[in-house]
């Protein structure tokens, strides 16, 4: 099997596909790119940087690289826009490769798509929808928050920022369970220029007369599609690191994060008759060895009122 050549067929204008390609391509492209312009610029970009990192990923002995997976992996299909093979590309099955914690197309359908669908069903159930020209009284906002990245020394095992991490996602489901009618949580960790950066994101829908947070948060109001597409895909932001990092230090952080839970919803936000959190992402099956507690990070954005924990250093 060989690369397949894809050709830029449209650009979908319905707001998930929005999310999906700004939570993708505003992030892995870099300066100079501007997405509503220059789409086709940008997947192009995204799609030769995921075949280098996979390439990277598979001589660094990632499992999933190896083997006939490593075609699979390489032409893994584009996600918010329409790209289909060019003319002379190989004949070839074409299948999503499934690896939503570093691919950022599988990203892109897993995460924003994901955070969208919830996001949208929130708003239903809360009889929060926003028609055009409507000016009828809100209970709610669409609200975003995300925390400072904090950077993990190398010689760490990345299952202590993973730890850390996931604690800090259960105190800030249980503080923003005291006045949110629905959210949606989520972790990310990837690696940085000398080791990994963690942090986490928070989406949610609070009652319109809480008062603002801080500059790290951002509201969505009204909640028109596009606002919708805004919110989700900063959410659901890709990281860069996944993308550009070093593919040894990615390979261990990918085999320490099997069993964690790093995409949460819950209240209005959360799948009706589920009461667990939703499927986790999830890579490399094997499990990790704790390693001692590491810095947390803890979302800023609705600690104006003091309603977050604040980060515990140690």
């Amino acid at each position: 099997m060989s690369d397949v050549n894809y050709a830029l067929v449209s650009v979908p204008k319905g707001a998930s596909a929005m999310a999906e390609r700004m939570a993708v391509l505003r992030v892995a492209t870099g300066r100079g790119v501007t997405v509503d312009s220059s789409t086709a610029v940008a997947a192009a970009e995204v799609l030769r940087l995921w075949r280098r990192q996979v390439v990277q990923l598979r001589d660094a002995g990632w499992g999933p690289a190896q083997g006939v997976r490593f075609q699979y992996l390489r032409n893994c299909p584009p996600s918010g826009v329409e790209m289909k093979p060019a003319a002379g590309s190989p004949r070839m099955r074409l299948r999503s490769c499934t690896c939503q914690s570093v691919c950022p197309w599988c990203w892109s359908r897993e995460v924003a798509r994901r955070s969208f669908d919830a996001t949208v069903a929130a708003l239903e159930r809360l009889g929060e929808t926003f028609e055009r020209g409507e000016t009828l009284e809100r209970r709610f906002k669409l609200v975003v928050s995300t925390s400072a990245d904090v950077r993990i020394d190398s010689k760490r095992e990345p299952g202590a920022s993973l730890d850390q991490l996931v604690g800090s996602l259960g105190r800030a489901k249980h503080e923003l369970g005291k006045f949110a009618a629905g959210f949606g949580l989520l972790g990310v960790v990837s690696p940085g220029k000398t080791g990994w950066v963690y942090s986490q994101r928070a989406i949610a829908l609070v009652p319109c007369d809480r008062p603002p947070g801080s500059a790290a948060t951002k509201t969505y109001d009204p909640p028109t599609r596009r606002n919708l597409a805004k919110a989700v895909a900063r959410f659901a932001r890709y990281p860069a690191g996944m993308l550009r990092g070093d593919a040894d230090r990615a390979v261990r952080l990918l085999a320490a994060r099997g069993s964690y839970r790093l995409l949460r919803f819950s209240g209005a936000f959360a799948t009706p008759g589920r009461s667990a959190p939703d499927p986790d992402i999830r890579v490399d099956p094997r499990a990790h060895t704790a390693t001692p507690d590491l810095p947390t990070a803890a979302p800023r954005g609705f600690d104006g009122d003091h309603e977050l924990p604040a980060p515990a250093r140690q």
